[in-house]
């Protein structure tokens, strides 16, 4: 039997230093879930979109490119391998109860959005997100959000003047328990604050939820206790703490930081291309 003996220590000639490093491919939830902490799924609502030049098969759930490649698209939930347990609903990654929620594609927030979500909440009703298999909480572990709201008409009446409320919790899985909540107005006439990522009529709130239990398998929700109708533009919930405070996932990043490379390379892979000219990454010069 042949046999190859290395002999580390012993150094024949240099090697570069740059010459190892890492590369990033978004595979799965390596992205967003993952290395970028983001715990809603779908958190602008477009998943469900339909990319641009892109159209159905006649089985409703799969798409092909303009160049003829076909792949799943599963109501923007992916590869049906990915998770087949997941539960039905109109908007991916939200699920209501004794509410009504659609995509509003008009009444968005800038635009650079495609979509707002549209909520029709009844007393006592609810909205909630189960984030990437589950909204991790962890005891005495700071979270913190924010929602870009808008108060709509509510069968055709104008708003109310006085301002209505939601609560926003982090509860388990059964929605029975519930481990952090907060309380938010919203004010019918509501941009106080104009920015170059608000629409008039939208406003920002910011929000912090800290769980008092553990439970890697929970839920975001959001439930409101009188009629109303919300105009959500956009929803955000991270850990309060993160890396250098760069928005990425402390744990992973410190591993990646071990490891000594000598660069990073990012992004990587197929998600480089797009599914067409409009949806491949651009890079300045």
């Amino acid at each position: 039997m042949t046999k190859i003996k290395i002999h580390s220590s012993s150094v024949r000639f240099p090697v570069a230093p740059t010459l190892y490093g890492l590369f990033f491919e978004d595979i799965n939830r390596s992205g967003d879930g993952g290395l970028y902490p983001e715990m809603l799924r779908n958190r602008s609502f477009e998943d469900s979109i339909l990319p641009k030049r892109c159209t159905f098969l006649p089985n409703g759930l799969d798409f092909t490119t303009p160049n003829g490649w076909k792949d799943q698209f599963n109501n923007g939930e992916g590869l049906r391998r990915w998770n087949p347990d997941l539960k039905p609903t109109a908007v991916p990654g939200w699920y209501s109860e004794g509410a009504q929620i659609c995509l509003d594609q008009e009444h968005v927030l800038n635009e650079k959005r495609e979509a707002a979500l549209n909520v029709q909440f009844t007393a006592g009703s609810l909205i909630y997100n189960d984030g990437y298999r589950g909204v991790p909480c962890e005891e005495g572990t700071a979270l913190s959000g924010y929602l870009f709201l808008k108060s709509c008409p509510v069968d055709g009446q104008a708003p109310t003047a006085a301002p209505a409320s939601i609560t926003l919790s982090l509860r388990s899985a059964d929605l029975r328990n519930v481990y952090a909540s907060t309380q938010i107005e919203i004010k019918s006439d509501n941009c106080e604050q104009h920015d170059a990522a608000c629409a008039e009529g939208y406003a920002k709130y910011d929000f912090n939820l800290t769980p008092c239990a553990t439970d890697w398998n929970g839920v975001f929700v959001i439930s409101s206790d009188v009629n109303q109708q919300l105009l959500i533009g956009y929803t955000s919930l991270k850990p309060a703490e993160t890396f250098k405070g760069h928005g990425l996932r402390t744990d992973l990043m410190e591993m990646l930081k071990n490891t000594s490379s000598a660069f990073f390379r990012f992004p990587g892979g197929c998600i480089v291309e797009g599914f067409t000219k409009e949806t491949s990454m651009r890079f300045p010069n």
